[in-house]
């Protein structure tokens, strides 16, 4: 205790409390154990104990028996005690090992923010429904890298300040949901919920035998009484960034497979299927295979590009001006691209394993370089603003960028934190109102956010591909996050 002292010399009181039930008296036993040095007081509420175990008997702990007070209050009772503590709160389970250093840690965690709970369990609900497997949970045993905000934290592992946070008991409706009573609290308060970054099993449960909260809370008839109450107290956070909508998109599609309208076209090849049935032009393909079987130069065009059929960011993509890939400068035999895209664990995972080759495309310039991209952010019908490219390297770092709105002025806010805009905007090209157009005629067939890739050549606009999670959510500034996330509506961003 002397040592906590020296981090927080306030002097406020700890005081940890927990609930425990009969069938798990082994494990509370290795509970308090581990806890009682750590505290100033420990608070146990014996929910339909016959006795106070004798392992109990310690001037620290304060022990009562349900009979006595005020009868069975299942995880609620952890919070028996809350309206009367001052200092440090700290609310643990009967069924958790808690580390040496577990309070330490967790009051460290908390001085870190003003106005929050800190905990090591929690829940990101974007849908007012506990059970939808599209909300995350952050769960104790699992490692979690970041400090995270979420809508519900686990009172088993919990830390509060209680001379800054009043909690009331009979605000506790139900004997076993005291996680999200307790955080409507906390709402209600203006206090935020934190999880707090931690080490995979660094808390580690105790093997018990009989029920437990969670288990008895995906029971149907408990499920939808939660759901219930989330949704009468508003307990859910509404995504409102862009971020949000992308990453939930990303779990929703590629992790849980929902079935949506259209999902393939973001494949190379099914996108380019697509746009063809509508008219649009595509580069043409001389060869969709193995990298084993890649063709001879000579049966090939003097200008092609090689890419894997999936892949992103130009990772693997050769483009090949007579010998020589303008990507680094270099000249490349047959044999040695074979080689190099044998290294790559991407193109030989399962699907991954084939590659195109295709037209090398002509600027409108005719210069034979690299031809810009043009990068369309579309919601249905609506182009928030086109992202253009001026791509020299695999390394999006090392290309130009430029952001412009649909008259090509430039966007007067930064849109990527580290794709900076170049101050000299390119020349506007001729088939302009083409290439927009065309990205409002797919967005509006598709009727959802997707990021739209265009190249104007000299044949006209080419279709690129279609990226509906550009960047994973990631890496866009405040300000964008903000501005893209107003406008997305519905599930799929353009009011479906």
């Amino acid at each position: 205790m002397k040592f906590y002292r020296k981090l927080f010399p306030d002097k406020k009181i700890i005081t940890a409390s927990m609930a425990a039930v009969p069938w798990r008296a082994e494990a509370l036993q290795q509970v308090v154990a581990s806890l009682l040095p750590q505290v100033d007081c420990l608070n146990i509420y014996l929910n339909d104990w016959e006795e106070i175990p004798t392992f109990l008997d310690d001037p620290k702990i304060i022990a009562v028996m349900s009979q006595n007070e005020s009868g069975n209050l299942g995880a609620k009772g952890k919070f028996y005690w809350c309206e009367n503590i001052r200092g440090y709160h700290l609310t643990v389970d009967d069924d958790i090992l808690y580390p040496p250093n577990y309070v330490e840690e967790i009051l460290r965690g908390l001085s870190r923010y003003s106005r929050c709970v800190v905990s090591y369990h929690g829940s990101i609900l974007n849908y007012p429904v506990f059970k939808k497997r599209n909300n995350k949970l952050t769960h104790f045993v699992k490692n979690c890298r970041k400090d995270l905000s979420v809508a519900l934290v686990g009172t088993g592992v919990l830390a509060y300040d209680a001379s800054q946070l009043d909690v009331k008991l009979d605000i506790f409706k139900s004997n076993y949901w005291a996680d999200g009573w307790f955080s409507l609290q906390v709402r209600k308060a203006g206090f935020r919920c934190i999880v707090l970054r931690h080490k995979a099993e660094w808390l580690l449960p105790i093997p018990t035998e009989g029920p437990d909260i969670w288990s008895m809370n995906r029971e149907e008839s408990r499920a939808q009484q939660i759901n219930q109450w989330i949704n009468e107290y508003k307990l859910w956070d509404e995504m409102t960034l862009f971020s949000e909508r992308i990453r939930d998109r990303s779990l929703r599609w590629w992790i849980h497979k929902d079935k949506v309208q259209k999902k393939n076209v973001s494949g190379k090849v099914e996108g380019e299927n697509f746009v063809k049935s509508l008219g649009i032009q595509t580069p043409h393909k001389y060869y969709q295979g193995t990298a084993e079987d890649f063709p001879e130069f000579s049966q090939l065009e003097n200008n092609f590009v090689v890419k894997p059929l999936r892949d992103y960011s130009a990772k693997n993509v050769f483009l090949m001006k007579n010998g020589v890939n303008l990507f680094d400068g270099n000249r490349w035999s047959r044999q040695e691209i074979i080689d190099e895209l044998s290294k790559s664990t991407e193109i030989n995972n399962g699907k991954d394993k084939i590659i195109l080759i295709e037209e090398f495309l002509i600027g409108l310039d005719k210069n034979e370089q690299i031809p810009y991209d043009y990068k369309f952010y579309v919601f249905g019908e609506n182009i928030a603003f086109c992202h253009i490219v001026n791509r020299t390297s695999p390394n999006p770092l090392l290309n130009r960028n430029w952001y412009v709105n649909l008259d090509f002025m430039p966007i007067g806010n930064q849109i990527m934190v580290e794709l900076l805009h170049d101050e000299t905007l390119p020349q506007k090209p001729e088939c302009w109102d083409e290439l927009v157009l065309t990205a409002k005629m797919l967005g509006g067939v598709l009727n959802r956010f997707t990021r739209i890739d265009l190249f104007a050549t000299e044949r006209g606009v080419v279709f690129g591909e279609f990226t509906p999670t550009p960047h994973g959510g990631f890496g866009f500034t405040k300000w964008a996050d903000k501005w893209l996330g107003e406008m997305w509506k519905g599930v799929e961003g353009a009011g479906d």
